[in-house]
């Protein structure tokens, strides 16, 4: 089991986990909604902003029509408010500029104890990096597959880097400046003269420069992309943070024959986190061969093809009829390669943030092909055939426009946010159990301590309170370690010390153990002598079998037996704990091993609904198997499968 820290109040890990969690949190109280609490990522949006016990209308001025209404009708109204891409512009210095903002927030109600007015609490994430990368991204694959459709051969490598928002440049075999584009020279405000040959130390930060030049020398000794963050001197004279990218274009033989190179302003995903981290992410390995007979053909194909693969995001162009024409690495690995001539999203459901289905019609790129432009729609894609997992994407569609502004097709981009929902429901998860159940004992023990203040001369009611006071801090120290336990082992931080086990000992000694503690007497033990040992961690399998057997004397009537018994069962050691509780719903022996469940037939809840939880990923750590049978009225049996010891253990 783990470690708790005793020094550490419940009060306090509540407020480190609050003050440490990735999104911003914020208190608001009072009439003129004064900022009561904010943790680190709250102050992080403007750092040089004092907050604490100042009216939000005061710290945040330049927002104060926008949000100012929404607070209030929050706190009158006592509903929670959820807004998404929420338009924002803020100073995030006090002296600087009103920046372009995007934010996810919530705004969640707190009643006053004594029921009067609510507080707010402000959940903000910003999604200003990824909107702007989004909105950039739309831009160049549009400009991209205008490009393709207009007689590639005649307009050249330069009109296709001309139109695209990077600065690009090509290079010869031997690393030399050949060319570099018009934004390029717009940004550093070089004219075109001698620093073409190395205008790395001209436009370069000092500090940047040589290892760009020491990288960009391996790169051009290997053959091999080259990618790295550097600022890059502006005309002005500042200084932005780029990302610089470098990809060679070889011959059948493996021979570099040219370079191609882009800079992406990437200063506002450097302020961004989760931009910066997608931004690095993105990746350009491709490597186009070209034919000796159409050279100069193959040469602009491979150019497009390692700009379409040096983003990150997912990139689909359609014709059409919605027909899957070309996509680039990242899209083939989140959806795989469709036959040429069909929909892409033949082989998915699609099912909205509220979980409904969303029909073909009413997709991302059928709507475009109406002429909609689609911005950051976040769909749940199901295979139609059960083949994988369902994902998360956050899709946008646009309409490729001939120059007479006919619809010629559709270019569709998606990013992979599976991750980020997951983390998002364990967060809200995390604070609800930290915010509620931590609540009720800690009341009690406070309550129970004001009590024996007042009469500490009445022993039987010290007796009776202190007992209280130990129950309760007992039930708080058991959830306590829970979410260490679950955090520990999502994180994969437990380390199993797995070693042979002789079952029918083990099982005696821990029902001794539990004398005291629990009703252990109604336990039978049906463990065979003779049985080959488990192979198993001790510690974690007594944490398994306290569990199930803690469950099997809670919810069984105090005249009933609860029974554990072991047997070989397919080559492997089945351990059975058996009540005679009431059994549970058929509705709900689906969702007993889930995180945070309980059942909403108990009316005395106890504990976070961690228990079932956490022994199945024991179980699972171990490489068995955990399974339930119950019938309603007639008891539970929870069926453990592990691996048994090896030859002479």
């Amino acid at each position: 089991m783990a470690d708790a820290s005793p020094h550490l109040a419940p009060t306090r890990i509540a407020a480190l986990l609050l003050d440490h969690a990735p999104l911003g949190i914020a208190l608001v109280e009072g009439d003129e909604l004064a900022f009561s609490y904010v943790n680190a990522a709250f102050q992080a949006i403007a750092p040089d902003r004092p907050m604490l016990g100042r009216p939000f209308a005061a710290v945040w001025p330049e927002v104060v029509d926008a949000v100012v209404p929404l607070l209030r009708q929050v706190r009158e109204r006592g509903a929670p408010l959820e807004l998404h891409d929420f338009r924002a512009d803020v100073r995030r210095r006090l002296d600087g500029p009103l920046d372009e903002a995007w934010w996810n927030v919530t705004f969640q109600p707190l009643s006053a104890r004594h029921g009067g007015p609510v507080a707010v609490a402000i959940h903000v994430t910003d999604r200003t990096g990824a909107i702007r990368l989004r909105r950039a991204t739309e831009a160049l694959q549009a400009e991209q597959a205008q490009l393709r459709e207009a007689q590639r051969a005649s307009r050249g490598a330069e009109l296709v880097a001309e139109a695209i928002p990077q600065l690009v440049w090509t290079c010869g075999a031997g690393g030399g400046t050949e060319w570099l584009n018009q934004r390029w020279r717009d940004y550093t405000g070089l004219a075109p003269g001698p620093q073409e040959g190395d205008p790395w130390h001209a436009v370069l930060h000092d500090h940047d420069a040589p290892r760009w030049l020491d990288r960009w020398a391996m790169a051009l000794r290997a053959g091999s992309p080259v990618d790295m963050e550097a600022r890059m001197r502006a005309a002005d004279g500042g200084y932005r943070w780029h990302l610089l990218r470098a990809v060679p274009l070889c011959d059948d033989a493996g021979r570099t024959l040219k370079w191609f190179g882009t800079a992406t302003d990437i200063e506002e995903q450097r302020r961004s986190r989760d931009a910066a981290e997608q931004a690095r992410r993105r990746e350009a390995d491709a490597r186009q061969r070209a034919e000796d007979a159409s050279f100069a053909a193959g040469q602009r194909a491979a150019e497009l093809d390692a700009v379409l693969n040096s983003i990150a995001d997912g990139l689909v162009i359609s014709n059409r009829a919605n027909e899957f024409e070309r996509a680039n690495e990242a899209a083939l690995r989140l959806l795989g390669d469709p036959p040429p001539g069909a929909d892409w999203l033949h082989r998915f459901l699609a099912h909205d943030d509220q979980g409904r289905l969303v029909p073909a019609d009413a997709l991302p790129p059928a709507r475009a092909l109406r002429g909609e432009v689609v911005r950051g729609e976040e769909l749940r894609l199901e295979p139609r055939r059960g083949h994988g997992a369902p994902i998360w994407l956050s899709v946008s569609a646009a309409p490729i426009r001939d120059d007479g502004q006919a619809i010629r097709g559709v270019v569709t981009t998606f990013g992979d946010i599976t991750r980020l929902r997951e983390l998002q429901e364990r967060q809200s998860d995390l604070l609800r159990a930290i915010s509620h159940d931590l609540r009720t004992p800690l009341t009690v023990i406070l309550t129970q301590a004001q009590l024996l203040a007042r009469r500490p001369d009445d022993a039987g009611a010290v007796a009776r309170r202190a007992e209280s006071v130990r129950t309760s801090a007992q039930r708080m120290a058991a959830m306590i370690d829970d979410l260490v336990d679950l955090v520990r082992l999502e994180a994969g931080l437990i380390k199993l010390s797995p070693q042979p086990v002789a079952l029918a000992p083990f099982a005696a000694e821990l029902r001794d153990r539990l004398r005291g503690t629990l009703p252990v007497e109604r336990l039978r033990l049906e463990v065979p002598e003779a049985l080959p040992p488990a192979q198993v961690d001790p510690p974690r399998l007594e944490r398994i079998l306290v569990n199930l057997i803690s469950n099997a004397l809670k919810y069984s009537p105090p005249e009933t037996e609860a029974v554990l018994t072991a047997a070989v069962v397919g080559g492997r050691l089945q351990l059975t704990v058996a009540d005679h509780g009431p059994g549970i719903p058929a509705d709900e022996v689906d969702r007993v091993f889930e995180r945070f469940y309980r059942s909403p037939r108990v009316l005395e809840k106890e504990g976070l609904g961690l228990g079932l939880y956490i022994t199945r990923l024991l179980v699972q750590a171990h490489g068995g198997q955990i399974r339930v049978e119950s019938e309603e009225g007639r008891g539970s049996s929870f069926h453990v499968l592990l691996p048994p010891a090896g030859p002479g253990a």
